[in-house]
């Protein structure tokens, strides 16, 4: 992540005085950046004026005097990312794109930890390492490593956990949701409904609310006709699979629950609008859509029968046993999609390397 130290400091706390303040702020600053948690910019006089600075430690003022002569490269790198935290004298309202902490709200350990990655599973993120390597060598950024601390909100339980961990202010958490949406039309899970009608104030973190069902979804098209065709304990679902695959730019595989699959009698318990989606991709198809007689969503009449819960790994297990690359599979909607995540960890979990020699 980028932290950015505004230029109000300067006459907020002194730094072209005899009487300094807010001094260990600065020292906290250094370390961050010596220890490859995240970078730090700012403006030349600052970090002049910080370099120079009799009231910091031999280590921080070394450290300012490097960022001084590097200034080039440090904002070179910064100009890759939208994202910014802005150390700032006075509290600014926060914007999609930069979050603003008052220099003495900083605690001793504040951003002195990897930045979190929420998610409801944490066996969800090898996708995320998938997708942000490819933001990354889209935007051929490779010099630029990231890296991030996994934490599970426990599905229904990610709110308060993103609150409790938020409130600690050690650190920025980036908590990642599923929709659970079932249609482009239908209403978001309870989950991430509740973030948005209880939403949690913080300067220390942001929710992003998937674009598709739940994160296996954002495994391509190719990917799930591939294991439907490849493992026999699938190859229920390889005709209608197929035929949904050979369909132009259809998103309807952002709404299937993989997990769970479409019976009949959850096609005739959706609500309308999500009723009349899918009622239109299976009749096309030339699959039987009328009601069943059955009661209850232990109908066995799947139009796309469970994947299971491990479907994921099933993917990934597959992909490597037939040496296919997943990122080679994507579609341009799928690359879209991809294209905008990865631009949001890489903004959020970018970090410099160690420094040695401090």
């Amino acid at each position: 992540m980028i932290i950015k130290l505004d230029d109000s400091l300067i006459d907020f706390c002194g730094l072209e005085t005899n009487n300094q303040n807010n001094l260990d702020a600065f020292e906290l600053i250094s370390d961050v950046r010596i220890r490859g948690f995240h970078f730090v910019i700012a403006s030349r006089k600052l970090f002049g004026l910080l370099g120079n600075s009799k009231f910091l430690s031999e280590k921080s003022q070394k450290l300012y005097q490097k960022l001084y002569q590097n200034y080039t490269t440090e904002i070179a790198i910064s100009n890759a990312v939208d994202f910014t935290m802005n150390i700032v004298s006075t509290k600014q309202s926060n914007t999609e794109n930069n979050k603003f902490i008052e220099i003495s709200d900083l605690t001793n350990n504040c951003f002195l930890l990897r930045n979190r990655l929420l998610l409801e599973n944490t066996v969800d993120s090898s996708i995320y390492d998938l997708i942000v390597k490819y933001y990354i060598k889209r935007k051929s950024l490779d010099r630029i490593p990231y890296d991030w601390d996994v934490s599970m909100g426990g599905g229904s339980t990610t709110h308060s956990e993103f609150k409790r961990i938020t409130d600690e202010n050690l650190t920025y958490t980036l908590c990642v949701l599923d929709s659970d949406k079932i249609s482009p039309s239908s209403n978001l899970g309870s989950t991430a409904s509740k973030f948005i009608t209880n939403p949690i104030i913080t300067d220390f973190g942001d929710f992003f609310i998937l674009p598709v069902h739940e994160m296996e979804n954002l495994y391509p098209t190719e990917m799930i006709s591939a294991v439907s065709n490849g493992i026999p304990k699938f190859n229920n679902n390889r005709t209608i699979i197929n035929s949904l695959s050979s369909v132009n730019d259809c998103n309807s595989f952002f709404y299937i629950d993989l997990k769970k699959g479409i019976n009949r009698y959850m096609l005739y318990n959706f609500n309308e609008d999500c009723k009349t989606y899918w009622d239109e991709i299976f009749s096309k198809q030339g699959y039987n859509t009328r009601k069943c007689s059955c009661d209850s969503s232990t109908c066995n009449h799947y139009l796309i029968h469970p994947f299971g819960r491990n479907i994921a790994n099933e993917i990934i297990d597959f992909s490597k046993k037939i040496g296919m690359k997943i990122e080679n599979s994507l579609n341009s909607l799928y690359q879209n999609i991809w294209y905008e995540i990865g631009k949001l960890l890489f903004e959020k979990f970018c970090r410099p390397k160690f420094m040695v020699n401090f």
